[in-house]
């Protein structure tokens, strides 16, 4: 949402929307920066905008590696774990 800005109808409110987004594909994105956002979000990408795949061109340009795999993998379990069946919290 922009505020401020009052547009004569609908049709150039949409055409403000796309060159404002084409503005920003076309000014490019510091790698480094989205690298390591992208990172920090690669258990969920979905609904950012961005797929497995695009993160994994990025990082590559960067020169870091992620498997979403390894990202995806639970934590090994303790080996004494604090916690035994039966105690309640």
């Amino acid at each position: 949402m922009v505020r401020g800005i009052e547009y004569r109808d609908e049709k150039e409110a949409e055409a403000y929307l796309l060159a404002d987004n084409q503005i920003t594909i076309l000014g490019g994105f510091d790698d480094q920066a989205l690298a390591a956002i992208l990172k920090e979000h690669a258990i969920n990408l979905e609904g950012l905008g961005w797929t497995a795949q695009d993160l994994e061109t990025i990082m590559k340009r960067v020169g870091e590696s992620l498997s979403l795999g390894e990202a995806n993998e639970p934590p090994s379990l303790p080996e004494n774990p604090i916690t035994q069946p039966g105690d309640l919290w």
